[in-house]
């Protein structure tokens, strides 16, 4: 972990400032950010990365009750993992590091480095 993002709302304030005393100085950031938009917005504007595939889900516990509780949002009588799991998946999205293959190409044609792949005319 090298930059942990905490919701700057309601106990999230008081939880920053305790990470912030006790962990000063390990070499890791910790962020205040206030969400945007409400719950089920945020989990709508990442389900396009989830339907196509660019999230990898352990074989474990943990990522099973993820699933569970992400199949059935916002009906789930939880939703505070399908919160984190939105505002994560956002935050990587704006810092460029979760990207559709298509926006990796994009962002190379645009900067001259993309190159197609070469396909033979005919059999060799």
């Amino acid at each position: 972990v090298d930059h942990l993002v905490v919701e700057s709302k309601a106990s999230g304030l008081s939880v920053i400032q305790e990470m912030k005393r006790l962990w000063a100085g390990e070499g890791w950031h910790i962020e205040g950010k206030t969400p945007e938009g409400d719950k089920v917005a945020r989990a709508v504007s990442i389900q396009g990365l989830l339907s196509g595939g660019l999230v990898y889900a352990p074989d474990r516990d943990w990522a099973a009750t993820v699933i569970e509780e992400t199949s059935v949002f916002p009906r789930h009588r939880y939703r505070d993992l399908t919160d984190a799991l939105t505002q994560g998946l956002s935050h990587l999205r704006k810092l460029g590091r979760l990207r559709h293959q298509e926006e990796v190409r994009e962002a190379e044609l645009l900067a001259g480095r993309f190159q197609p792949e070469l396909v033979p005319l005919y059999d060799v």
